[in-house]
């Protein structure tokens, strides 16, 4: 069977001998077929679990999939405090106003309330464009501490009257602060909103539902697993959770025109009125508390945040202990190659060599495909980059950062720097001369990655020897263009054309690094150095390097009307491309290499003429 199968399943034997070959395959095909169904992975319609949806059901059973539930109305904090206030303890803290970076103490007041007011965050108020006002908040009450036996005495009672009254009961607390930030939506126009962390919390989800469907199902191969990812990190499926924890009643989303608060039972009575929240919305909270959670304790208090709303992953799988295996087929000269082109060394063999092998290779089955290892590796790898970007950069706009990693992660480029990771290797000549004497000379020799790849496609060795070729003309100008301050070269990288497995080979790399270090994110990392991902991150930022693609720009400037982007291939085998606005063509490209190259040269020219138009 094909590579993308698990090794144990990939050889099955027919159990009876037949008079005829097409019976034998047949048994050996119905074999085939029950060894299959035996570990899942078609269903009892002898189907795969997930064509057009079938036995989705059996795998994705869960309350979430009823209907939506009406979103309630805002949480209410002043409304829970019954009472008149000066019945009650009241809390003292001193508001100090700065105005533009020089303090102000004429204009200090006293605020009272009923309940203690979080003092970690300032607020910013804008008189005019000229003028800001920043209010510092200052504790003017004395509080008193237990003593160390009473503390011990109260402890597991307040732990459990704070547990009752908390969505996430078993998890720490979360920052004030970015908590805050986590609940608050563009909309409301607030200083402060979700966006930056949604951006990163959209990576820290994926990759902890990919490393729980990875190791959850290690015979599955990567179509189910990419198709249960997405069934699981969907917006419709983080809606439902967010609603089913009652997560809207406290997501601000309103605009803010503060009013005094009234209280009264008889108007409360008939203010049971519901909101309506866009649906993304709860999908873009979950994913920014994830961030916050992320923040405060790190991936494993991400993870837990997760099983709460999605119970699929709250079970959270760990990575199976790596077991040596020695390959007789391979060299330990040619492993040891490998460990210093990639600067790790692994304990398991085996992981490496399956994140070299195309899915082509049939030869034997000591390992599988590189694509189980691509899909975790993409996630692992998509972390990262949200990771540096946000931490490098947590105030620049979400946009931008969207923009950034798509410049960091495309395929194209990723391409280019598995071409670019090279090992120089000392070789030795021998000659003989006119005299009949031997001389030796020692040259340099260039080994880069992807000569590493195993494959048992003809077709593969023309594809790398043309891109290759491609690569010596063009290499050195994109390196040029991503080093300089100048835009990016999204038509060179369309130019270079490369197919998808050189892309693949990075990103089943990382997996396998990932792996084979316990799930060590540090070590990918260093990884990421060696590639020279980080290095073009850091000037991409600092040059704030125009990164928007062609074809996004093209669509930004044609405003309402949606152009259309028309590609063929001519007879000499190169590609054409045109561009058509309210059925006009306005630009148009021959002779390209690729059709990607044709594309985005197209979308070039069409730039320009809306430009001088």
């Amino acid at each position: 069977m094909p590579s993308g199968i698990d090794r144990s399943l990939r050889v099955v034997k027919g159990h009876h001998w037949w008079k005829t070959e097409r019976a034998a395959r047949q048994d050996a095909a119905f074999q085939a077929v029950v060894a299959l169904h035996r570990q899942g992975l078609i269903n009892d319609h002898l189907l795969p679990l997930f064509s057009d949806n079938a036995g989705v059901e059996a795998v994705y059973d869960s309350e979430v999939l009823s209907q939506l539930p009406t979103c309630s109305n805002l949480h209410k904090f002043w409304k829970e405090i019954p009472g008149p206030w000066m019945e009650r303890t009241m809390y003292k803290c001193r508001i100090d106003f700065v105005e533009n970076g020089e303090n102000r103490p004429e204009l200090s007041m006293a605020l009272f309330t009923p309940v203690k007011l979080p003092l970690t965050a300032d607020l910013n108020l804008y008189l005019d464009a000229k003028t800001t006002f920043t209010t510092i908040l200052q504790p003017l009450n004395i509080e008193m501490a237990l003593t160390p036996s009473t503390r011990v005495l109260l402890k597991k009672i307040t732990t459990l009257f704070i547990k009752s009254t908390r969505i996430f009961n078993d998890l720490p607390m979360i920052n004030s602060s970015l908590l805050m930030e986590a609940i608050t939506t563009p909309a409301s126009q607030w200083p402060i909103n979700y966006q930056q962390l949604e951006f990163f919390g959209d990576s820290i989800l994926k990759l902890v539902v990919v490393m729980h469907v990875f190791y959850k199902y290690p015979l599955w191969h990567e179509g189910y697993l990419s198709k249960f990812k997405d069934l699981l990190v969907s917006n419709e499926r983080l809606t439902r959770a967010a609603v089913h924890a009652h997560l809207e009643r406290f997501i601000c989303a309103d605009f803010v025109t503060w009013k005094h608060p009234i209280f009264s039972p008889i108007m409360d009575q008939d203010q049971t009125q519901n909101r309506t929240l866009p649906r993304k919305a709860f999908a873009d909270v979950l994913e920014a508390l994830t961030a916050a959670a992320y923040e405060c304790g790190g991936i494993t208090l991400s993870q837990q945040l997760l099983g709460i709303f999605i119970p699929e992953i709250a079970d959270i799988s760990s990575a199976p202990q790596s077991a040596q295996k020695d390959y007789d087929a391979f060299s330990a000269h040619l492993n040891q190659k490998i460990d210093l082109l990639l600067a790790f060394k692994f304990k398991n063999r085996a992981l490496i060599w399956e994140a070299l092998t195309h899915p082509s290779w049939q030869r034997d089955s000591s390992t599988g495909s590189y694509q189980r290892l691509e899909f975790l590796g993409d996630a692992v790898l998509d972390f990262l980059v949200s990771k540096n970007l946000y931490k490098r950069c947590p105030k620049l706009a979400e946009g931008r950062m969207s923009e950034l990693r798509a410049a960091l992660v495309n395929a194209d480029f990723l391409a280019f720097l598995c071409m670019e990771l090279t090992l120089l290797e000392p070789c030795c000549h021998s000659s003989t001369s006119r005299s009949d004497l031997s001389e030796l000379t020692t040259q340099t020799k260039v080994i880069s990655l992807w000569t590493f790849m195993r494959h048992d496609a003809p077709d593969l060795i023309k594809i790398q020897a043309l891109c290759n070729t491609r690569y010596q003309l063009l290499g050195d100008k994109i390196k040029r263009n991503l080093v300089n301050h100048v835009p990016y070269p999204w038509a060179m990288l369309a130019q270079l054309g490369p197919s998808k497995f050189y892309s693949d080979l990075v990103e089943s790399t990382i997996g396998a690094i990932f792996v084979d270090s316990g799930e060590c994110l540090d070590t990918c990392e260093r990884f990421l150095e060696r590639l020279g991902l980080l290095d073009y991150l850091e000037r991409f930022v600092g040059q704030e390097k125009h990164l928007e693609h062609p074809i996004s720009t093209l669509h930004r400037m044609s405003g309402t009307q949606t152009p259309d982007l028309q590609s063929q291939e001519m007879d000499n085998g190169l590609h054409r491309a045109s561009v058509w606005l309210r059925s006009e063509r306005i630009a148009s490209v021959e002779n390209c290499s690729t059709k990607s190259q044709a594309i985005v040269m197209a979308a070039d020219a069409a730039i320009i003429f809306l430009s001088n138009a």
